[in-house]
This record gives structure tokens, sequence and C-alpha cells, in this order.
């Protein structure tokens, strides 16, 4: 099965058809997300939590990189140590297929690779945020690589190469 992330997003029009309340709540349901209403206008919402305001910024502009890729963009708000990102379609004032795919690409942004010396220390650079590159050419023969996902307010460790 195709998961949401690996999804392409559609042209959503004014009479597209909102995502039913069978898939909005069963991809709350096993997600850190919520489901609000504004002026009565349904959201999908979630509030980010990151050590400054450095990480939240960065963040931030991940996420507005995906939705300039996307043509589709979602209210974000951005504070020292919290970014809040909230998603629906404009055109139908609903939510649509397309903010269930970018919810969970916006999720797999949280992802951090770490890089610690053996010591604990982290080097320099680290976490790197996302799914992007991570330059690992100067690093010390006493370093370890973690790949770290978030699940709420704790962080799971998934992966570890020790150098």
């Amino acid at each position: 099965m195709t998961q949401l992330h690996e999804k392409v997003c559609i042209a959503c029009l004014p009479d597209a058809e909102p995502a039913s309340a069978d898939e909005i709540q069963e991809f709350i349901g096993n997600s850190d997300w919520r489901l609000i209403e504004d002026d009565g206008v349904p959201q999908i919402s979630r509030k980010y939590v990151f050590d400054n305001f450095e990480q939240a910024l960065a963040f931030t502009n991940m996420v507005a990189e995906i939705a300039e890729e996307e043509g589709h963009h979602p209210k974000i708000i951005t504070e020292w140590g919290s970014v809040s990102v909230l998603w629906w379609s404009h055109k139908i004032k609903n939510i649509h297929i397309n903010d269930l795919i970018l919810v969970s690409i916006t999720d797999l942004q949280t992802q951090k690779v770490y890089l610690f010396y053996s010591n604990g220390t982290p080097v320099g650079g680290f976490p790197v945020f996302g799914n992007g590159v991570v330059d690992i050419s100067n690093a010390d023969d006493d370093a370890a690589l973690e790949l770290v996902v978030t699940a709420g307010e704790k962080e799971i460790l998934i992966y570890q190469i020790n150098f």
C-alpha cells in the first residue's frame, strides 16, 4: 500500500470532494495532528516543539519549500521553540486528500540526524532536520551518526553508525 507521503498532490478545484470523515479520522487517530475548526472551516493542526528559535525557523522554511513545490500553502505560526502548522484546502474550505498528503510530508521533516563524538558532545552544525544530504566527510573516528525521529515530545533513535 502506498504511504500518504509517497502520493502526489493533484490540483484541487472549487468543486473537489473533501476527504471523507473516515479518511481524516483514520489519519488523525494515528498521529499527533488534531482536527480543528476556524471560522467554520475544518483544518488539521499540529504544534511542533524545538529547542530554540533557529531550529523553529529552519523547520518553518522547510515547510514553506514543500508548500511552494506543491502550490498548496498552510498557515504557519513560528514562535521561539515551536511551530504550529495548519493544513486545509482554501478552494473548498475543507480538508482534501492533498492536505493529508502534505501533513505526512510535513511530519517527515521532523526527522533529525545527529552527529556526536563518543563523549556525547554534538559535532558542530548538527542536528540536521529533514531528509536532506548529511555531510559527514569531516567526522572524526570518535563520532557516531544517529537518525532520530520525533513522536510527540519524545525522540526515538532509529539507527546509529559508529565511526
